[in-house]
Parts: structure tokens; sequence; C-alpha cells
């Protein structure tokens, strides 16, 4: 009740999709302008030493899938453990635990982990995977690619329009699509580098400067001096 009533008495609305930009139009009548996000400036690949220690703290296995973000249904967890299982490979789930769900069974669990760890986390990561069912932007994906890893994503309309070519795409409840797709990523080492290449590519043209320009000019298209 609060957001809706928000988006319907702003004097503008900032969206960080052109999916989400339409979703509040046909669900609000609202326009939007369109400003996406970025990977901060710390998220880069890590040095040996941060792998080492997040390795460690963290007590992780020599190969595994990460991903990042709260623990909650519209994630989509069970389907890519279960995935994670048939392709023999650990699943690490960083990120607070909501309420209403459950880690899925054969995942490893490690909770919130603190901005100073993160990027050593993505790092030590074999590939990022990111299995939501509903998505605005996917910021944890692109980070992944921030630090120089692999990442497969549910094809959903916001993952296609954020990460494009730069993700191997997949059908966000397809479990055996999930899975085979873990698994030749897993073996196949030009791939993920094709990937991670891909991925940095990508990011370079994301920033947040860029993204505060733009928010500061449509400030001041509602009579804002700044």
């Amino acid at each position: 009740m609060l957001l809706s009533s928000s988006i319907r008495r702003a004097d503008a609305v900032i969206a960080v999709s052109n999916f989400t930009a339409d979703r509040v139009r046909s669900r609000f009548g609202r326009e939007c302008a369109v400003i996406g996000e970025s990977p901060s400036s710390d998220m880069h690949p890590a040095s040996q030493d941060e792998i080492d220690e997040v390795r460690l703290s963290y007590s992780l296995p020599q190969r595994f899938v990460l991903h990042v973000g709260t623990i909650e249904p519209r994630k989509n967890l069970g389907v890519l453990a279960r995935a994670c299982m048939g392709a023999k490979v650990r699943l690490v789930l960083a990120g607070m635990v909501d309420k209403r769900c459950t880690a899925p069974a054969g995942a490893m669990a490690v909770g919130y982990v603190p901005r100073p760890l993160l990027r050593g986390l993505y790092s030590a990561a074999t590939l990022v995977a990111f299995s939501p069912l509903y998505e605005g932007f996917g910021l944890p994906a692109v980070e992944a690619m921030a630090c120089g890893v692999p990442v497969v994503a549910s094809r959903i309309p916001a993952l296609v329009e954020s990460l494009g070519e730069a993700a191997e795409l997949v059908a966000p409840e397809d479990e055996e699509a999930w899975k085979e797709s873990i698994s030749v990523l897993l073996e196949d080492s030009d791939r993920r580098e094709e990937l991670a290449t891909r991925g940095r590519r990508l990011v370079e043209g994301m920033s947040w400067r860029a993204a505060a320009l733009q928010t500061a000019e449509v400030y001041r298209s509602l009579g804002a001096r700044l």
C-alpha cells in the first residue's frame, strides 16, 4: 500500500529498467525515467589473499556455484539447488534468510556476508547463478561480472534486458536446463572465460556517476536547482 501510494503521489518516478518502467506504466499509469544500476567501485576481481581469506572464513569447497541475495520464494532456489546436486557441485547461498523460507536441501547457506568479503566470495566462485522468477534489474549478477566471474541467470525480461548476451540465460523453472548449463560450464573453462570477458565488457558501460547525473536531470526537470 505504501509503495502504491508513493508512486501515485510522486512528482516523478525513476525505474531501474525498461521492464520495471513498463510494469509501473501498466499498473499505475505513470511514466518513468529509466536509470540503470551499476556495480560499485569496490566490485572488481579480488586478490588471491582476499580469495584465500574468504575460503578460510566460510570453509568453502574448492569448486562451487554461488548465489548472492536474500533467500526468499521468488529467488527460485529449490530449482537451482536440485540442479546443482544433479551437476554434482555445491551451491553456496550468501544472504539473509526470509522468515517465509528456508535454505533448500543440499545448499550451503553462509548467511549475510560483510561487504569487505563479498568481492573475495564472488571471485572464489567457479560461477555465479542467479535464478529468480521475477526481478527488476539483477544487481548481484552484474556485481559478479565486475568481479570477473561467469554468470548463469534466469531468462526473464529484466535480466534479458540488463545482462543480454553476457550471461548464459536459462528458463527459470526448467531444472534440467539449469543442470545442463551448470554442468557444461563446470567442464568448459573456455566457455567460462568467454562469459567472464563478455561480463567485464558489459559492466564497463555501467556507472553510478552516470546514474547520478541522470537522476539530477530528473530533479532539474521538476525545478530543482542542483
